[in-house]
């Protein structure tokens, strides 16, 4: 387990180099391995030493495994403008402080695969719906159902289904995972190579996006 957690972590740190590399440091990469607190932290604290000097954001949650924090990280991402500040001798911007919360709104775009499931669908089908940025990648898992544990008399459990989980438009997650944006598959022989032409498509997707937001934006 220790030996897999080293790998995983030596992996997104090599996808995190090819992405400044690939852009000339003007994008960001992010990964969320599943949705609990410690990677809630961990995200809350990286997506903004990552970002604060940055254009844009990759954010990958390709093999999340779920959890119950996509709100949290959705709460990081979701502000929408509605005004401008300007500082004496400053650039125009708004008063981050006024949000009340720490908020990253500069343009995203998400990696999903076939291996995202549950929280980590929810998370997807979100960013989706509500515009927040291009969804790259593979339809996800389709496993998205809340359980809880019921006590068995042997004194074992049960993992029992408690809470479905549907789109706004009514349909249910479980068996319709979230279809992305653009549809990008990795092969296992991209894999063998050292490819990933998903990531390489979520940057050329994310370079638009940039590009599109600096007609709009005045602190671009």
């Amino acid at each position: 387990t220790d030996a897999r957690k080293l790998v995983q972590k030596a992996m997104y740190a090599n996808r995190r180099d090819y992405v400044h590399r690939r852009s000339g440091g003007a994008f960001g990469y992010i990964n969320i391995a599943q949705m609990n607190n410690d990677e809630y932290n961990r995200f809350e604290r990286e997506i903004f030493a990552e970002g604060f000097d940055k254009d844009g954001m990759v954010i990958d949650v390709r093999d999340n495994v779920g959890g119950f924090t996509a709100d949290k990280v959705l709460n990081i991402l979701g502000v929408q403008r509605h005004s401008w500040s300007v500082a004496r001798y400053g650039r125009p911007a708004y008063l981050a402080s006024y949000w009340g919360r720490p908020v990253f709104d500069k343009p995203i775009v998400v990696l999903c695969n076939q291996n995202t499931v549950s929280n980590g669908e929810i998370f997807s089908h979100a960013i989706k719906q509500l515009g927040r940025g291009k969804l790259v990648g593979v339809q996800t898992n389709g496993g998205v159902i809340a359980t809880m544990n019921v006590p068995l008399l042997d004194a074992g459990t049960l993992r029992h289904a408690h809470y479905g989980w549907y789109t706004l438009d009514g349909t249910d997650m479980e068996l319709h995972g979230a279809i992305p944006d653009i549809i990008v598959e990795n092969t296992p022989g991209d894999t063998v190579a050292g490819r990933d032409p998903q990531l390489d498509t979520a940057i050329d997707v994310l370079r638009v996006e940039v590009e599109e937001a600096k007609k709009t934006r005045k602190d671009f």
